[in-house]
């Protein structure tokens, strides 16, 4: 019976939060006595490079799997097997290609039922020289390839607010946003909980008639229902553009800070920036969450929850380089389309940028 979920790249920011947004929603549903059947027969499998700073995933009951090679097919034909439903994040390596060619082969070849792969917006206008966005581009071919339109969507996302997390040291240190663009440059950027949240509606819902609807696991659940919605590609985007200097002036107006400013930098010098976070102290550990935030599994502040933020040792080398390529590609004019897929899926207006700063101030306080 396939009814394992499997993640892949769960250590990476995208991986953990999609992971703990869909356990938290899996041991809430358990709790109830028409869902407990239907929760109990899931088995979640997250696969990882290394299970450090999983552990709250493994509490909340996923089994995590340490892969040591991607590329390994038995291996991979293993994890699969029983698997019904996968969330397919490529991994940030100099193997992309071949390793998420891997898990899509032994995906079919282990007869998964539905998979997910997460992309980027960009992917499909991609030059050549984009190397990490060709890389996108080629994965989710290879889905298409392997799969047919009633097994498979790809969901794009634009860049999320979170990355500016990131400059929280900046900003206090010389009360300045640095970025590898012109200051007519336009770009838009989403929310990460928005977009874990996006992911999981559509997977998990309409649940009105699941359980007089034959489901046995969340597997099949997640798969029917994707298949219901008849669309292969979900593209995740803001509303409005915005320029640095609308950047800025979020920033500074959620911060509260005063004489704020742009400087646009050579890619070089954001690139030493972000190695240097790699390793900085205050990226080291997610926030911890009070006790007083959480009221009836309600979340009564608009701060972000700690699985969206981002640690520094999530910035390897190509990650640095796909956010320089995503910086790139908004210098050399090319704007993002806008849509409503990332309203539709939540059913609410998305976190505004404006309204990102302003929720996290207290976050931003933390990083001086």
């Amino acid at each position: 019976m396939k009814n394992c979920i499997l993640i892949t790249n769960v250590d990476s920011l995208l991986g953990y939060a999609l992971s703990y947004r869909f356990l938290e929603e899996w041991n809430r549903e358990r709790q109830h006595e028409s869902d407990a059947i239907l929760r109990d027969k899931t088995e979640f499998r997250l696969l990882c490079r290394e299970r450090q700073g999983l552990e709250d995933l493994e509490l909340l009951g996923a089994k995590i799997m340490e892969v040591a090679d991607y590329t390994n097919k038995d291996k991979m034909k293993e994890f699969m097997n029983g698997v019904g439903y996968v969330m397919f994040l490529p991994e940030n390596s100099n193997q992309t290609i071949k390793e998420g060619e891997t898990v899509v082969e032994c995906a079919k070849e282990q007869g998964v039922d539905y998979v997910t792969m997460l992309s980027y917006m960009g992917a499909d206008y991609a030059k050549k020289n984009d190397k990490h966005l060709n890389e996108y581009r080629h994965l989710e071919k290879c889905v298409s390839q392997h799969f047919n339109h009633n097994s498979y969507c790809v969901m794009r996302s634009a860049m999320w607010h979170q990355f500016y997390y990131y400059y929280g040291p900046m900003i206090e240190d010389k009360n300045r946003i640095q970025l590898p663009v012109h200051d007519k440059a336009e770009f838009g950027s989403i929310d990460l909980t928005d977009l874990v949240d996006a992911v999981y509606n559509l997977s998990a819902f309409p649940q009105q008639d699941s359980y007089g609807g034959g489901f046995v696991d969340l597997a099949h659940l997640y798969a029917t229902n994707l298949r219901k919605k008849n669309k292969t590609l979900f593209e995740f985007t803001s509303r409005h553009n915005i320029t640095p200097k609308n950047l800025v002036q979020s920033a500074a107006d959620g911060l509260e800070r005063k004489n704020m400013t742009y400087e646009r930098v050579s890619p070089e010098t954001l690139y030493d920036y972000l190695r240097r976070i790699h390793n900085d102290n205050r990226f080291r550990q997610r926030p911890i969450q009070r006790a007083t935030d959480i009221v009836g599994h309600q979340r009564k502040s608009k701060e972000d929850r700690p699985y969206t933020f981002p640690l520094g040792r999530y910035l390897n080398d190509c990650v640095i380089e796909s956010i320089l390529e995503y910086w790139k590609m908004v210098d050399s004019g090319k704007e993002e389309h806008s849509t409503d897929d990332l309203e539709k899926a939540i059913g609410r207006h998305p976190t505004t940028v404006d309204q990102f700063f302003k929720n996290n101030k207290d976050q931003f306080n933390r990083l001086r």
